[in-house]
């Protein structure tokens, strides 16, 4: 059976996945990596769009509403005591070389960026990342930032594009082995003969249904309530139900 059938009877055949678990490790590696695709693409999506119409804000700001800054050294100089924050395009910018701001203030916000001292701090989602101000190297002035800013714009958001799908396929493998080691009971309950490398095919294959359920909310951008828990409670039903379907051990016979 190859990957595309499997993660067509991943969605709805425990019984059709319960005769994977003699095929290689390496095509339940691959599997992992399609998933990951297919979980990546709609947040992937979403991002990007974010980023866009956070840059495009970002640059609109820094040349309207933020006095005149550099940034020396890595660190931002500004005659500015108290933070100013602004609304442009649905994100939130927040100027404060003094660095007032809290960081429960930034994960509040559904987007943001803040020019703080040494950094500067993208949220989305309450997922915040820093970008030390090194890594830009030399001196810079306001203008000369909203320009870097534009030209960068075509690689920052395949670079984060990138990151995300790692991330995600990380996630991935860590979910495939944390469910094979729940596997594990489940195949004792059931006296089912099964190696761990079996157990973790089954897992992986088992992700199918959740991956593509939650795939498909993110890309009606539907947020699903109790999303993590109900995501493991699936996994786990699928998988006990492939479990299942596979032939118990067979007891030896006791000769008189």
């Amino acid at each position: 059976m190859n990957v595309f059938k499997l993660l067509l009877k991943g969605i709805y055949s425990p019984k059709d996945i319960a005769k994977a678990r003699f095929t290689g490790i390496g095509k339940a590696i691959l599997f992992i990596f399609i998933l990951s695709i297919i979980a990546a693409v709609p947040q992937g999506y979403h991002m990007s769009q974010e980023i866009s119409n956070a840059m495009s804000g970002f640059q609109h700001v820094i040349k309207k509403d933020l006095p005149d800054f550099s940034i020396e050294k890595g660190k931002l100089q500004a005659d500015q005591s108290e933070p100013i924050e602004k609304e442009e395009n649905g994100i939130t910018i927040f100027f404060d070389p003094a660095e007032k701001i809290k960081a429960s203030e930034l994960e509040s916000k559904q987007t943001a960026i803040a020019l703080i001292k040494e950094k500067a701090v993208i949220a989305i989602d309450g997922q915040m990342t820093d970008i030390p101000y090194q890594l830009l190297g030399g001196t810079l002035t306001k203008d000369e930032l909203a320009r870097v800013t534009n030209q960068n714009q075509a690689i920052i958001i395949p670079v984060i594009c990138v990151l995300l799908y790692l991330s995600t396929a990380a996630l991935m493998f860590i979910s495939a082995t944390f469910l094979a080691m729940l596997g594990t009971f489940i195949k004792r309950m059931q006296q089912k003969e099964l190696s761990f490398q079996m157990l973790w095919k089954l897992s992986a294959y088992s992700l199918t249904l959740t991956t593509v359920f939650f795939a498909i909310m993110s890309a009606l951008n539907t947020p699903v309530a109790n999303s993590f828990l109900l995501n493991w409670v699936i996994n786990f039903i699928f998988l006990y139900l492939v479990v299942k379907e596979i032939p118990a051990k067979h007891k030896p016979l006791v000769k008189n």
